[in-house]
């Protein structure tokens, strides 16, 4: 399927003034079949406006659509995911980097982002300038890179921990962004929407349910299974009591543990599951790392969303600075694997890469990587 552009106006009595190979046409309402849109933001390290929200030392806010389109995909199956976002303002600065940015973003998560050239662009390209005409083709083999490689969106995701929810109502905004905030952490998770549940997926070590009702008797009867296997059950006051023994210590101050048969039940202290950040951050606490399926060091502000198994995995990273990074970054990912290659469009061709093997995995160094890249284990 070709990449979506929505069209400028002044193109629509004119042809285009670059070539449009790989692009189809988009008007808002006007969708080809098979096709949902949903509503997104420009990927990237957030601007922020009239002062910002965190200290000194806190982390940027990065803006991903990955979420956004993996729950849609799920709950539209079939279906192909644009995502559209409000287009620039007539001030706003806008690096090339970020279209690679959106471009990268919605494919590392099997989806589309709606290409909107904002106004500096538009006029760049209208007069044939040069540093306009050299971003337009940068973003063109970045969309013919992802149309070149499309078998991966059939990839699974990769993760020991599931999301079990509705994901609508009452519990849209608490579900929505643990999504969120989940892969914000680097925190790989599945979506498992318990309105359509029959079962569990295979592998899991975790599972969060912090919807507000309490779980139906098919899901409820599943969790208790799964915890009495050796599953790690997070949730909160919906649950009820949890039976079995509290554990003196807790890997976090604000649960409580309790063994369940050879799992644990993890409840919090004083009931409530209102805070996402808290939730992602103390799933993985509660969780551990001896689960881990993969592992960045200096990953600063990269993305990582791993999918495949333990025979095939891709690992995709986003630098959602848009920038080469000073610090060296390592990868681990669990598994025996043999060969390592990564795949950029910041590269001419794919490039092998030495592994180690370490604790159960193998670790990668990285090559800098300024926006994109799709790290491949067999």
């Amino acid at each position: 399927m070709e990449w979506p552009i929505s069209w400028p106006a002044a193109w629509r009595a004119s042809k285009s003034p670059v070539e449009m190979a790989g692009f189809s046409r988009y008007e808002s309402g006007r969708l080809p079949p098979g096709v949902i849109v949903v509503k997104g933001d420009w990927a990237g390290v957030a601007r922020q406006t009239g002062g910002g929200s965190a200290g000194p030392t806190g982390a940027p806010w990065v803006d991903s659509n990955g979420w956004r389109i993996r729950l849609a995909r799920m709950q539209n199956p079939g279906r192909t995911v644009w995502v559209e976002c409000e287009a620039a303002k007539d001030n706003d600065v806008i690096r090339p980097e970020q279209y690679l940015l959106g471009v990268a973003d919605a494919a590392a998560h099997s989806g589309r982002w709606v290409v909107t050239l904002d106004s500096a662009f538009q006029k760049g390209l209208d007069g044939r300038a040069a540093l306009a005409t050299t971003a337009w083709e940068r973003l063109r083999g970045a969309v013919k890179f992802f149309g070149q490689r499309e078998d991966r969106e059939t990839l699974p995701a990769r993760a020991a921990l599931a999301v079990v929810s509705d994901f609508a109502g009452d519990n849209e905004f608490l579900s929505h962004e643990i999504l969120n905030l989940a892969a914000r952490q680097q925190l790989p998770y599945l979506l498992v929407d318990k309105s359509k549940f029959t079962r569990l997926p295979d592998g899991l070590k975790a599972v969060v349910y912090a919807d507000a009702q309490a779980p139906s008797t098919v899901l409820r009867a599943a969790l208790a299974a799964f915890v009495k296997g050796g599953g790690l059950l997070i949730t909160g006051a919906a649950w009820g009591k949890a039976e079995g023994t509290a554990l003196p210590d807790s890997p976090t101050v604000r649960y409580t543990v309790y063994t369940v048969g050879q799992g644990r039940i993890a409840i919090p202290t004083d009931s409530k599951m209102d805070d996402p950040y808290l939730v992602a951050a103390d799933a993985q606490m509660l969780l551990g790392h001896r689960h881990d399926v993969m592992r960045l060091w200096n990953g600063g502000i990269l993305g990582a969303y791993p999918t495949g198994d333990a025979k095939r995995t891709v690992v995709h990273l986003i630098n959602y600075s848009g920038r080469v990074g000073g610090d060296p970054v390592s990868l681990w990912i669990a598994g025996a694997f043999q060969n390592a290659t990564l795949f950029s469009f910041e590269f001419a061709e794919p490039k092998k890469l030495a592994l180690t093997r370490q604790r159960g995995g193998v670790e990668i160094h990285l090559p800098p990587l300024a926006v994109y890249g799709a790290v491949e284990v067999r």
